[in-house]
């Protein structure tokens, strides 16, 4: 389908959605979606403006992008911080990958979901922070912004059990050879209830979850136990805590270019017939064994003259064993005689929070408000590569490692990040009709900034258009204008081993052995302005927000050395600058939410929710060290970082009528000199289009999504350069607009009235991904195969078939 389809689509969606199905709120809409959610990312999905949730490379255990407001760095994935009840959670993208890391790039591990642990039916609502004059807040971890999600407790006297389950059928959306339809079912329970002043909650999950391919599959299983006190008039306290477990079996989907993984095998067998898919079932694994503990306590002091002394801890505990076996019926296997890698990894993330705050009242006009606040934070992170060829027996596979016949290569790191800062907040506001927020910050990381501390702030202000002119009318019913300024960053160590993945350029190398004593540092420091208007029309039954915002953020590698030699002895030393890298990126946009109730009464609740966004990403500084990607094959370099252009832009050789390879600089060859910008890799428009009917006892849910305005370099063509040297040329890229259908549920409320035992009973049936339109060749345009780092993105090769699932419901409350 053409892109001027694709619109004339969009035309037609916008004109008969909003008289079939509806949506209000993003809590309401979670109902639904947790029966089909397998990440709080994709419960995002087309909710938020200026929110694009997509995979790496489509698998279902594979890990789920979240960007906010564009791509905010050159190096890394621009992660915002998730937040689960005040616990900062480790959900990096990029952890312990490098299983084989002396083949170079022959084989590559794709990252898995870091959000598995958390069960949907515990989140009670999930909050988006993208303006920096509330994400300054965060500090050193809010430049890519914040998401909230805070998880349910009762309300309401009594004793409460309430359980979820469904099943379901999930089926590639191409016929693929080796593909099958697969099984997936899921269990919640939940007892929770109020006695006196104490709320509490215990709850349970299990997952079973099968992907197309045969052998790959997912087993979660989890508890969580929560509870919430008022003491007396003084103390509250509150405790959370998450055990869960898991089991996942991968298949190999993106691999580097030029090299075999099972996807390909399927597809392109002509070109990988070494690596039969019969070799994949049986020669290969990807098995993780993962343990979470999520825990988060506050307590607070509810003291005179309106003083209230809040503490909060949060506590994330990791430990993943990760088994990769290649056996003789796989190229590689073969090669090595077998080829085994165990990732093991630790981490241990905390934060805590000592937060003194006042507010006084005068006249029932003034509110005045204060805070002062001491933080701590830190990451303690262990990972183990342990690696090893040449078996006399593959018995064991990946859990014999130890009877390699080649001296087994151990990777070990054990590194510790920790950071402390303060902040005071000042607020005043008149009548709630005009009002200022003031914050001021100061952090440091004890590690790089010795005793200096940066210092950063935000403010902003709104100012009631309603209530100054117009109090009285009945078709406008509020509208206000904000305005806000804030400065965040954010902060990433990284060993030596992984310096490629964060510089593109040549950067000083070094003895392997001696790698321990260096590292870098991963710091970007961001400055947003925003100005916007919010609108609400009869009572509040259409609602508008509009915004603008302006962000500009330095994006530093900073290398060092804590060694010394000492003839062939080495030993920690003084921190040494080793070099540094900087360059500057700007996003500016627009995003619109809107809400329109069309229709309620006592039968009947109709609603609509639509957001668009405008985002302009562009390089306005670059060091010739961030001048290019990473190679992602033999060699292979398609993104360049040009000033003027977007982050990661798409890079290659034109072709002129015939075809041919066009001599750009007309010197009569043909080289890297004559490459260009092919492609923009950062959608510039992105689509929510969600709704919700509710009529007697049935409910009716749609939620989609779009983005436009991107290219992809499609690399699933390119047996084309098996004809002719392999160059990355402009046949290649293609536009990678799409509108999609993420989920359509409906959903039946069973009249229990006679059931004095039941409190409620419904069933529901939700079909996920029904519909991508999209003129892409590819299977799915929302993937990016190596977005772990936007020196390498905008790429697919070897990415997995667009899953459609059909799952039923019930749920059930007692």
């Amino acid at each position: 389908m053409n892109n001027k389809r694709i619109v004339m689509v969009l035309v037609l969606l916008a004109g008969w959605l909003p008289m079939l199905y509806c949506q209000t709120t993003l809590t309401d809409s979670l109902a639904l979606d947790k029966g089909t959610a397998y990440s709080p990312a994709s419960m995002l999905q087309g909710q938020v403006s200026g929110v694009r949730v997509s995979s790496y490379d489509g698998t279902i255990n594979g890990a789920v992008s979240t960007l906010i407001r564009g791509v905010n760095s050159l190096r890394g994935d621009s992660q915002p911080l998730w937040i689960v009840d005040g616990t900062q959670i480790n959900a990096t993208n990029a952890l312990n990958l490098n299983a084989f890391w002396q083949t170079g790039e022959q084989i590559r591990t794709a990252p898995l979901n870091a959000l598995f642990f958390l069960n949907p039916y515990d989140i009670e609502s999930i909050e988006v922070i993208k303006d920096l004059s509330v994400a300054s807040r965060y500090g050193l971890r809010g430049a890519n912004g914040v998401i909230l999600i805070k998880t349910a407790l009762d309300k309401e006297d009594g004793f409460r059990i309430s359980a979820h389950s469904n099943a379901g059928i999930v089926a590639p959306s191409e016929d693929i050879t080796g593909t099958v339809n697969g099984f997936c079912h899921n269990h919640y329970i939940n007892l929770s209830g109020v006695a006196g002043r104490t709320r509490y909650l215990v709850s349970g999950q299990m997952r079973r979850t099968e992907g197309v391919f045969s052998g790959e599959d997912a087993l979660y299983g989890g508890l969580r136990a929560a509870f919430e006190t008022r003491a007396n008039e003084v103390v509250s306290f509150g405790m959370s805590t998450i055990l869960a477990m898991g089991k996942m079996n991968s298949v190999t989907a993106s691999s580097w270019i030029g090299q075999p993984s099972r996807v390909l095998s399927a597809t392109q067998s002509w070109l990988f017939h070494q690596d039969p898919l019969s070799a994949w079932e049986s020669d290969f694994d990807d098995e993780s064994v993962e343990r979470r503990l999520v825990s988060s306590m506050h307590l607070s002091f509810h003291l005179k003259h309106g003083f209230t002394w809040t503490n909060t801890v949060g506590l994330d505990f990791l430990n993943s064993n990760r088994y990769l076996w290649y056996g003789n019926g796989l190229s590689f296997g073969r090669e090595n005689n077998g080829a085994a890698s165990i990732l093991a990894t630790t981490l241990f993330k905390y934060n805590a929070t000592s937060d003194l705050s006042w507010e006084k009242v005068w006249d029932s006009r003034h509110h005045l408000g204060a805070s002062v606040a001491v933080e701590a934070s830190g990451d303690w992170n262990k990972t183990n590569t342990l690696y090893g060829t040449d078996f006399f027996s593959h018995v064991l596979r990946a859990r014999g490692v130890m009877q390699a016949g080649i001296a087994n290569d151990l990777h070990k790191y054990d590194h510790k990040y920790n950071t402390h800062g303060a902040y005071g907040t000042l607020s005043y506001d008149y009548k709630a009709g005009t009002g200022i927020h003031l914050l001021v910050r100061a952090d440091n990381t004890p590690r790089y900034d010795d005793g200096n501390y940066r210092i950063s702030w935000a403010g902003d202000a709104f100012f009631d258009l309603h209530q100054a002119f117009f109090p009285e009318s009945r078709t406008v019913s509020s509208l206000r204008l904000t305005a806000g300024y804030g400065m965040a960053g954010w902060e990433r160590y990284v060993p030596y081993q992984l310096y490629g993945q964060y510089v593109s350029g040549d950067y000083p190398r070094i003895d392997a052995s001696l790698d321990p004593f260096y590292e870098g540092l991963n710091r970007i420091a961001s400055r947003e302005t925003t100005v916007g208007l919010s609108a609400g029309f009869f009572s509040d039954r259409i609602l508008l927000q509009a915004k603008y915002y302006d962000k500009e953020t330095d994006d530093a590698f900073l290398a060092y050395c804590f060694g010394k030699a000492d003839g062939h002895y080495w030993d920690f030393a003084e921190r040494q600058d080793d070099f540094n890298v900087s360059s500057l990126i700007a996003n500016r946009g627009i995003e619109g939410d809107l809400d329109i109730v069309l229709l309620d009464n006592t039968s009947t609740r109709w609603s609509l929710r639509a957001n668009a966004a405008y985002n302009v990403n562009q390089l306005l500084q670059v060091d010739p060290l961030d001048a290019f990607g990473c190679s992602i094959g033999s060699g292979v370099v398609c993104n360049a970082n040009v000033p003027g252009r977007c982050v990661g832009a798409l890079l290659g050789y034109q072709l002129d009528n015939a075809a041919t390879i066009t001599d750009v600089t007309r010197d009569g060859r043909i080289d890297g000199n004559d490459r260009a910008v092919l492609g923009n890799t950062v959608p510039r428009y992105l689509l929510g289009l969600s709704t919700t009917l509710r009529t007697g006892r049935w409910t009716l849910d749609l939620v989609s999504d779009g983005a436009f305005g991107f290219d992809i370099m499609n690399f699933k063509r390119m047996h084309a350069f098996f004809v002719r040297p392999f160059r990355i040329a402009e046949d290649l890229i293609e536009p990678g607009d799409y509108y999609r259908i993420c989920r359509v549920s409906v959903g039946y409320d069973v009249n229990v009235a006679r059931v004095k035992w039941m409190r409620g009973l419904s069933v529901n049936a939700s079909l996920c991904n029904p519909l991508i339109l999209s003129s892409y060749s590819g299977w799915n345009p929302t993937i990016d195969c190596y977005a772990t780092s936007f020196l390498t993105h905008g790429v697919d090769y070897g990415s997995y078939p667009v899953v459609r699932s059909f799952v039923l419901g019930l749920n059930l409350q007692l």
